[in-house]
C-alpha cells in the first residue's frame, strides 16, 4: 500500500446481536457495528469491529452504559462520518448520533454541544468551505422536516421546519452553494403497519405526490416541482451500501 496513504477506513452498517429466529430479521434493523482499518505508512496497524453501545447493547453484552439514556436510543447503524475531530455513528428517523473515540469505543451520544433538539439524520453534507454540517431531519411523529445547520462552532446554529403531508421517509437530500434540495417522494409512514408490528412501516404511498423542493441554505420559503413517481424499490429492498467514509 502507498505510504502516504495514512488514516482510518470505517464502515457502519446492521449486525444484529442475539438474534433468535432469522426469518423474522429485518436487514435494516440489526444493531450498527463500525468496522475500520487503520493504515500508517504502508502497513495495516489494524483491523477491527465493534458494535455501537447503545444502552440496549450495552445491556445484552453485560457492560455499564455509556452515558445518559436519551428518549429513542439505538445502536446508530446506517452511516459514519468524521466531524470536528470526532467520529460520529448516525442513524435515520428518531435516535441522537454515537460518538466513537479513534479505537472504535463508544464515547456516548452526541448532542452538538446540548443545540440538538430530537431526531438527527444519516445522510449530512458537509461544507468544508463554510465550515458548516447539513441534515434533514424526519419522524414519523411530524408534519414537517427539519433543515438543521450546524456551524463551525459546532452547535445547531439555524432549524428550518419544512411541512410536508403523510411523514415521508425523506432518506437524502442535496447540496448546493446556494440550495438545499429536498426529495419528497411517495414512501411513507404507515401508522396501521406500525400497529401491526411491521418492523419498517413505511410503504409505497400512490396518493402522496412525488416532487422536489428547492430552499435557500439560508433558510425560508421551498419552491416545489413535481415529478413523475418512479416505483422501482420500496424500503424492505436493498438499494445501496452501509455507510462510510475514508479520515486521515
Amino acid at each position: 500500500m502507498p505510504r502516504e496513504l495514512n488514516g482510518r477506513f470505517l464502515r457502519n452498517g446492521p449486525n444484529v446481536l442475539g438474534l433468535e429466529d432469522p426469518r423474522a430479521h429485518h436487514w435494516m434493523l440489526g444493531e450498527g457495528m463500525v468496522h475500520g482499518v487503520r493504515l500508517r505508512d504502508g502497513k495495516a496497524e489494524w483491523y477491527r469491529n465493534r458494535w455501537v453501545r447503545s444502552s440496549q447493547v450495552a445491556k445484552k453484552l453485560g457492560e455499564p452504559c455509556p452515558g445518559p439514556v436519551p428518549e429513542e436510543d439505538f445502536a446508530c447503524n446506517t452511516h459514519v462520518i468524521p466531524y470536528q475531530g470526532r467520529i460520529l455513528a448516525l442513524q435515520e428517523s428518531g435516535p441522537l448520533p454515537y460518538e466513537l473515540d479513534g479505537e472504535l469505543g463508544t464515547v456516548g451520544t452526541y448532542d452538538f454541544r446540548g443545540t440538538l433538539e430530537g431526531a438527527f439524520a444519516a445522510h449530512t453534507k458537509y461544507d468544508a468551505h463554510a465550515g458548516e454540517l447539513h441534515a434533514i431531519a424526519y419522524h414519523p411523529d411530524r408534519d414537517h422536516v427539519r433543515h438543521l445547520v450546524v456551524d463551525a462552532s459546532g452547535r445547531v446554529a439555524r432549524t428550518t421546519r419544512i411541512p410536508v403531508a403523510d411523514a415521508p421517509m425523506m432518506h437524502d437530500f442535496a447540496l448546493t452553494e446556494r440550495y438545499v434540495v429536498v426529495f419528497d417522494l411517495p414512501i411513507t409512514f404507515d401508522a396501521a403497519a406500525a400497529g401491526r408490528g411491521a418492523p419498517v412501516p413505511y410503504v409505497w404511498n400512490r396518493n402522496h405526490p412525488t416532487r422536489v423542493g428547492v430552499m435557500r441554505r439560508t433558510g425560508g420559503p421551498v419552491r416545489w416541482f413535481g415529478i413523475e413517481p418512479v416505483p422501482t424499490r420500496t424500503p424492505s429492498t436493498p438499494t445501496t451500501r452501509a455507510g462510510r467514509w475514508w479520515s486521515t
